[in-house]
């Protein structure tokens, strides 16, 4: 890949060329919204994030929790990697600590 430049991904199981992509019915703004897991998961992380890493991080402790606490089954765990520089700074973001204290369900 080139330089500065990094992606999300769906890492596919044992190589596989198959990967699955699922929605689930999340709490937003106090209304039950149906939204695609990875974006949901991303869009919460994303503030937080200093970079690709903290990012990819920040969804998958989440998405973890969430499993954990019953609020999303574990087939819809993402299972994700990242590809190219891991350490690109996200635009309009600073370099900062990642946190998992990003959101209250």
């Amino acid at each position: 890949m080139p330089a500065n430049v990094a992606a999300i991904i769906m890492d596919s199981p044992k190589d596989e060329l198959s990967c699955l992509a699922f929605s689930d019915v999340f709490m937003q703004n106090g209304e039950k919204t149906s939204r695609g897991v990875i974006s949901y998961f991303a869009a919460l992380a994303l503030p937080q994030a200093g970079n690709v890493k903290d990012w990819l991080k920040l969804i998958s402790t989440q998405a973890k929790t969430d499993v954990e606490q019953k609020k999303l089954s574990a087939i819809r765990e993402p299972k994700l990697k990242i590809i190219g520089d891991v350490n690109m700074l996200l635009p309009g973001n600073t370099a900062v600590k990642p946190s998992t204290k990003f959101r209250n369900k």
